[in-house]
């Protein structure tokens, strides 16, 4: 079902419960899920009561690896019409994605950003403790006199070039906007200069956009992006399978992502 909802960006599983084999693949299949979409992230919770040596392992043993995904670590304590319970986290942190996303950009990581409606942490983790699950990927969430805040910001990536969250969700909002904005091209039916101009500059006037808000580093806007739909983008075996090629790069933190835009014609 959500695959077929264009407008999203984060998914999560809040009541899936413990850690058992139905458990499992279901987080593989939210995981799968996302890298199929590549437009959205998902947010993994752990199971609860572990201590952060035991959350560790269990990372490390599930083998759970994604540019798609981040997990974040210990469950939350709030209060319901019961009284005060523990929650897993990625409902609270999915909302501070949003706030991030609204009042910094997208280009911003969603770390050192308070949760809401949070009473505290199930456990409040040392620095050691920290230290011992940021190399892992597991992202902490932090008791602190302004309040519970995340402390992180890498995917669950064994990829160095995909490890760190903005970056990741930067490219699905670059390329879920890319996709939206240009969709006209599906209804052409001929490859020719002029229609390969036009996508070129729909492209630029979009990413040009960004860059002059601020959401593309480069001091030009060479430096910050590049554009390229020509006869070099779509060779021969494209045409045939009536594949349109653009291909843009775009520049995060201290290097740059490419990516490919793939159109099907008629």
């Amino acid at each position: 079902m959500l695959a077929r909802i264009d407008d999203v960006s984060t998914v999560c599983m809040p009541d899936l419960p413990g850690d058992d084999d139905a458990a499992h693949r279901a987080r593989l299949g939210l995981l799968s899920h996302c890298e199929m979409m590549g437009d959205r992230i998902a947010i993994i919770d752990p199971p609860q009561g572990l201590s952060a040596q035991q959350v560790r392992d269990w990372r490390t043993t599930r083998g759970y690896d994604s540019t798609y995904a981040a997990l974040y670590f210990p469950w939350l304590r709030v209060i319901d019409h019961t009284g005060i319970v523990s929650v897993p986290p990625c409902g609270h942190v999915a909302g501070a994605y949003a706030r991030s996303d609204l009042l910094r950009g997208p280009q911003r990581q969603a770390a050192n950003i308070e949760l809401q409606g949070v009473l505290g942490l199930e456990q409040d983790l040392m620095k050691t403790e920290q230290e011992l699950l940021h190399p892992w990927g597991i992202n902490c969430l932090v008791s602190m006199a302004s309040g519970i805040r995340v402390w992180g910001s890498r995917t669950m990536s064994s990829d160095p070039a995909w490890r760190y969250l903005n970056r990741r969700r930067l490219m699905n909002f670059i390329g879920r906007n890319i996709v939206a904005g240009t969709s006209w091209v599906i209804f052409e039916d001929s490859y020719d200069e002029g229609l390969f101009q036009r996508i070129e500059s729909a492209l630029d006037e979009f990413l040009g956009l960004l860059w002059r808000a601020g959401v593309l580093e480069g001091e030009t806007s060479a430096e910050a992006y590049s554009v390229r739909c020509d006869d070099a983008a779509n060779p021969p075996e494209s045409r045939d399978a009536n594949q349109l090629i653009a291909e843009c790069g775009i520049t995060v933190g201290r290097g740059q992502s490419f990516f490919r835009v793939v159109y099907f014609l008629g």
